[in-house]
């Protein structure tokens, strides 16, 4: 048995020498770009040195690439000729020696069988054979599986791979399932000494060597080198200064052939990472990996026209019309080009470009919660991928995941998911900067589930040979560099074969090993396990803890049917915080961490919506009201209709809170809880209900007797009567509530003595403010949010401030913020919005007025149009006016917001507008506050504008107090 390597038009005369005894020789041939083989070929006679071989199969197109594999078979050539028509298309059924059909997934594994077999004929993979072919190409060794359209070359040290061995990632420029390379190979340059090697990369312009070998500052002087010529000092001393000023600088594809042209993806990104980190700036992953693909298609658009221009000149032709604008530019960058910057370089630009140094180390791991039979594929995966770890997920999220794989230096992350305890999804993700590919499985057979132990094979821990089938598309080319880059390189006499075949764009796996019985055409061939078919749906350009990153494939069906984002998604799921953030979220997962709580605030707020409107809707049109009024009545008796209201009031407001109990324990130990802000104990919170429920049940009756009797007393004047009923109701719960009622949920103390008192009182003193009192609340006890506020009427004003505000901020943060809340007092906001919204409730009052006696408002719901009281068209109103209440709230909003805008300029108008900043900034950071808004969603659900745009007005007024002062 005889193997070797031959390129078009040379054929080594050991080759000859080996063959010339053959009878029927085993050929893999690349015939087209598109990486298909032509098979088996008989020769009829030995081929002499530097002859080109015409094969037999579909070499109608241009003349034969390449001979990848010939091999001496101990076969008849009927079995020959057989597996050249199954290899080459003729058949889709293998057959085994006996005539016997095999399983047209598991005969797949019959090509790397009888190459097996004939390698451990030959005794093993021989050592590099020859120079350099015709076409450029390099010193091969010999290639250890070349079956199914999968052509992993193996490289010569002298390829600058440091002779750490062979890997699939080496043979990119070449390989890509046996297809021939796009360009002219270019030798590779020495690597500088000590230095790790460059692979295809040239060496730079200013002569200092490769630029992985060089250090930051070096680089940065060789780009500065290549960008501005040498510095003053280094030029030929007899040169005069005149002579120099006269020499041209370099054109910047001189410096972009310095820097991007020798860098691939990811060596730009590492290069970006360490200069934003000595420069103690964000690193955005996603913006380098745009930018660099943007400068990469700037740099191919700029060759292109350099190439017409230096045609052009060659040929003597005209310059083309769109190029003469460009011409002394693009001319004078030719003339100054060399060997080095006249075309692209060649090298390997793909997140695996690094995948040849070491094997693959990767960690397998499933969903949260996983049940048995997802725990038990997850195992067997271990068992497929060779120096791989399987973990307990826990609780970690996706973020932690990955950078825990970072940390620990694995090069794949494989996650597993499921659906009802069956398998259903399969991610993997190569790290550290991706892609990330998703999968859907289907027909998933554990290994148990196979047979019994005499048909299922042995588990192998050796590495496997790899069979890719029907993966000529680029898609196809791409996710078979992903599948197989998790494999390392395996041994010749390895007897174990995985086997990725796609039919239709499900890929069917199998996993199989393999013994020789007897002669050497002879082996027994059995399953191991797992067995599943995938199919892929998404791949994108980054790492699974990324969910903005590009997606370079989506199938299309899955975009169509995935969920769409809701109105203000999109704001929300920015990939990165506004500029005047950016520099408060250097730690990347405090800004996902902000985001996650905006979006979950939002999509809560949404379904509680949801579903009071349909409650309140259900409530109107199913008849529960007049049924409940006619049960209040029975309640109540004959003749008691004030009795009759109070007990429909209660009820009716019971209704309403037995049903946001459980919405209020799913903000509080749900989404609150969630988010790390959730500080309420079960204790506390059916505590504070039962308050709640005794405070409605003390002042619920008083209140709706109250209403009755001026309902009933009113006359063509109840709406005056009723707003002045509302405006001294109104009155009184706002003495009461601070100095009765807010006590009964939370501990107020006076604010002890110290410097951040001693400023307060200064403040206050400084503005005229009647500060009575300084109390300290504990708000921690229920939640980690902050705030402050002032209340009390006239003379007793009092102050109220946050424990957490107080751990959170800085004593000049915290009375920056009350310079704000005295602005508010000192600008008579207070009182304006008040009397706003009584001549609000004055006009709904009035609308009410000339509605109360409608028969048809009664009877569309239900009651009799006679026999209803007042109350009863008060309380239909209500219900009614909320559309009413939706456009009124959008203009309160409007006013507050300028309100908050005014009171921000009264504080820098008091020297406390840096300290003002800095505590807006402090209070969002804590507070998770959504760091982006959609304009319109804020301007009708916000009553307080957007940090941002706070920010901004307080920085103009800063500068207009700093102008003014100078």
């Amino acid at each position: 048995m005889t193997g070797g390597w031959c390129c078009q038009g040379q054929v080594a005369a050991k080759l000859s020498e080996a063959l010339a005894s053959a009878d029927a020789v085993l050929c893999f041939v690349a015939a087209r770009p598109t990486g298909r083989f032509s098979g088996l070929a008989r020769l009829a006679s030995p081929p002499m040195p530097g002859q080109v071989i015409n094969w037999a199969g579909d070499n109608d197109v241009g003349p034969p690439m390449a001979v990848q594999w010939i091999y001496k078979v101990d076969m008849p050539f009927q079995e020959a000729e057989q597996l050249r028509n199954a290899l080459d298309g003729g058949r889709n059924v293998f057959t085994g020696p006996n005539g016997q059909e095999i399983d047209p997934v598991a005969g797949q594994a019959l090509a790397a069988l009888l190459e097996a077999r004939a390698r451990s004929q030959m005794g093993g993979a021989p050592g590099p054979m020859g120079p350099l072919g015709p076409m450029g190409a390099p010193p091969v060794m010999m290639n250890p599986m070349m079956v199914g359209g999968f052509n992993p070359m193996m490289m010569h040290p002298a390829m600058g791979m440091g002779g750490a061995g062979w890997h699939p990632g080496m043979a990119q420029a070449w390989g890509q399932g046996g297809r021939a390379p796009a360009a002219p190979w270019r030798a590779p340059a020495p690597a500088a000494p000590g230095g790790p090697p460059l692979g295809f990369a040239g060496p730079l312009p200013s002569g200092k060597g490769d630029l992985l070998s060089m250090s930051y500052e070096e680089y940065l002087e060789a780009f500065d080198r290549a960008k501005n010529g040498p510095k003053e000092d280094e030029d030929d001393e007899e040169k005069s200064a005149s002579e120099r000023e006269e020499d041209p600088a370099p054109p910047p594809a001189a410096a972009a052939a310095a820097g991007m042209q020798m860098m691939t993806e990811e060596q730009y990104i590492e290069h970006c990472q360490k200069f934003t980190r000595e420069m103690g700036m964000p690193f955005d992953e996603a913006m380098v990996r745009q930018h660099y693909q943007t400068m990469k298609s700037s740099m191919r658009e700029e060759y292109e026209k350099k190439r017409l221009i230096r045609q052009a000149l060659a040929e003597g032709k005209p310059i083309p019309t769109e190029l003469r604008k460009s011409e002394p530019k693009l001319r004078k960058a030719v003339e100054l080009e060399d060997d080095n910057t006249a075309v692209p370089r060649t090298h390997i630009d793909d997140e695996y470009a690094r995948a040849g140094e070491r094997d693959p180390k990767i960690l397998i791991t499933t969903s949260r919660d996983p049940s048995s039979r997802l725990v038990q594929f997850a195992k067997e995966l271990k068992y497929v991928f060779p120096n791989s770890v399987r973990v307990n997920r826990g609780s970690m999220v996706m973020a932690e995941l990955v950078d825990s794989c970072r940390n620990h230096d694995y090069t794949d992350l494989v996650i597993t998911h499921e659906h009802r305890g069956e398998p259903d999804g399969l991610i993997i993700c190569h790290l550290p900067y991706g892609p990330t590919a998703y999968f859907g499985l289907f027909n998933t057979v554990l290994r148990h589930d196979i047979g019994d132990k005499k048909t299922v094979g042995t588990v192998s821990e050796a590495y496997p040979h790899l069979i890719f089938d029907n993966f000529t598309s680029k898609l196809g080319v791409r996710v078979s560099n992903i599948l197989k880059h998790l494999f390392p390189v395996p041994k010749p006499d390895t007897k174990r074969v995985l086997t990725f075949a796609n039919q239709s764009d499900f890929i069917s796996f199998r996993h199989h090993t393999y013994t020789q019985t007897g002669g050497p055409s002879t082996v027994d061939l059995k399953e191991v396990g797992p067995r599943f078919e995938a199919k892929i749906f998404q791949i994108t350009l980054g790492t699974v803890d990324q969910p903005h990153a590009e997606k370079e494939w989506a199938l299309r069906s899955y975009t169509k049917s995935a969920k769409k984002p809701k109105l203000a998604d999109p704001a929300l799921r920015r990939p990165d915080p506004p500029k005047e953030l950016a520099h408060l979220y250097a730690d990347r997962k405090e800004y996902l961490a902000k985001q996650s709580y905006s979006l979950d605030s939002l999509r809560f707020g949404m379904a509680r919506a949801l579903f009071d409107g349909v409650l309140s809707t259900a409530l109107l049109l199913s008849g529960f009201l007049p049924w409940s009024w006619a049960l209040s009545g029975r309640l109540a008796g004959p003749g008691r209709g004030t009795l009759q209201a109070v007990f429909w009031g209660l009820g009716t407001a019971a209704v309403g809170a037995a049903a946001s109990i459980p919405w209020s324990a799913a903000r509080t130990f749900g989404l609150e809880a969630r988010h790390g802000f959730n500080k309420t104990t079960p204790r506390t919170f059916a505590a504070d209900l039962l308050k709640s429920v005794a405070l409605a049940l003390l002042l619920g009756p008083p209140l709706v007797a109250g209403l009755v009797w001026v309902l009933d007393l009113g006359g063509p004047w109840v709406g005056l009567y009723l707003w002045l009923f509302m405006l001294a109701l109104t009155l009184v719960l706002l003495t009461i509530y601070p100095v009765l009622i807010a006590p009964l949920f939370n501990s107020f103390s006076p604010l002890p003595d110290g410097e951040l008192k001693t400023q307060i009182e200064a403040l206050a003193k400084s503005l005229k403010f009647p500060l009575a009192k300084l109390f300290v609340v504990d708000g921690s006890r229920r939640s980690a949010h902050s705030n402050a506020y002032m209340y009390g009427f006239w003379k007793n004003k009092r102050i109220v401030l946050y424990d957490t505000l107080i751990e959170q901020a800085s004593s000049a943060q915290v009375v920056a913020v009350l310079a704000h809340e005295l602005g508010h007092w000192a600008l008579r906001h207070t009182p304006r919005l008040l009397a706003a919204g009584q001549l609000q409730l004055l006009g709904q009052l009035a609308l009410f007025t000339a509605l109360r006696n409608s028969a048809e408002l009664k009877s569309s719901f239900g009651f009799d149009s006679r026999a209803a009281p007042p109350i009863v068209a008060f309380m239909l109103f209500s219900h009614l006016s909320g559309p009413l209440d939706e456009v009124l709230g959008c203009l309160n909003n409007w006013v507050t917001r300028r309100f908050e805008f005014q009171a921000d300029a009264f504080g820098v108008a008091q020297g406390r507008g840096a300290d003002l900043r800095e505590a807006l900034l402090v209070l969002d950071r804590e507070n998770k506050s959504a760091p982006h808004t959609d304009r319109l969603y804020s301007a009708y659900h916000y009553s307080h504008p957007p940090l941002v745009e706070r920010l901004r007005a307080i920085d103009a007024q800063i500068a207009v107090h700093r102008k003014k002062d100078h």
